[in-house]
């Protein structure tokens, strides 16, 4: 596609400030073409509509503040004219390919932007519904764009052989991480001969398929152990990777 492009001097000179009081201060825009993409011009106003989208969506608390926005277009004026020039590109590459967008689609991200007051929003952001509705479309439609020529480049680098990859490099790099869970079980009866009894009784009991420290009770009352005269005590449950725990306790 052919790129026709020039740039005014400074956007500044062209978005000022009036000369009114400062209670009374308004945004006076000197319109001026900017650029101009496969013959569609790009003025200052059509750079000041997107920043006014923009500003709504990002500060919608100082939208009635001619301060803020216009230290915002300052701000920003460079980049949103970029992307419009991008934009315009992407746009005419699209309606050749054929690319629609419902208007369903569009008043749905139109109410997602401005709330169900769309009307009343729109005005206190300066915007028409036609200018937001075509904004919005053009939106919808670069996206779509973008995500179609995304997959037509990534998508047949998936392969199964890649995926095989991707998975083995993944589990490499977990092998380290071995995580253990772990809880401490504390047993005191009322001499040393019996805590050893006890505890042996437990670790056989927790070496048992489907048994764990719940059961460790019931086990030892079924070897007729007075659970009344045994403290027995389990810590929350810890978990640590492998390489934190003592080496005697691995």
């Amino acid at each position: 596609m052919k790129r026709i492009f020039w740039l005014l001097a400074f956007f500044v000179v062209l978005i000022s400030f009036s000369d009114l009081c400062a209670a009374e201060r308004k945004i006076v825009v000197n319109n001026r073409v900017l650029a101009k993409v496969n013959g569609k011009a790009i003025s200052v106003i059509d750079v000041m509509k997107k920043m006014d989208m923009l500003f709504y969506r990002q500060y919608p608390q100082f939208i009635q503040s001619p301060e803020a926005r216009y230290q915002y277009y300052l701000s920003n004026w460079k980049r949103v004219l970029s992307d419009l020039i991008d934009r315009e590109l992407v746009i005419a590459d699209a309606e050749e390919k054929a690319f629609e967008v419902s208007q369903g689609d569009i008043r749905e991200e139109m109410e997602e932007i401005f709330g169900p007051n769309v009307m009343l929003n729109l005005d206190s952001a300066g915007l028409t519904m036609d200018e937001a509705w075509e904004m919005v479309r053009a939106d919808i439609l670069i996206r779509r764009m973008l995500y179609m020529q995304v997959k037509s480049r990534i998508f047949p680098l998936v392969t199964p052989k890649e995926l095989w990859k991707g998975y083995k490099e993944h589990v490499k790099n977990i092998e380290g991480e071995e995580e253990w869970v772990w809880c401490d079980l504390t047993i005191k009866a009322n001499n040393g001969k019996n805590t050893e009894k006890i505890a042996d009784l437990a670790h056989k009991a927790l070496i048992q398929e489907n048994s764990n420290f719940d059961t460790i009770t019931k086990a030892l009352e079924e070897k007729k152990i007075d659970m009344t005269k045994v403290d027995l005590r389990i810590s929350p449950v810890y978990r640590q990777k492998k390489g934190e725990i003592a080496p005697h306790l691995v």
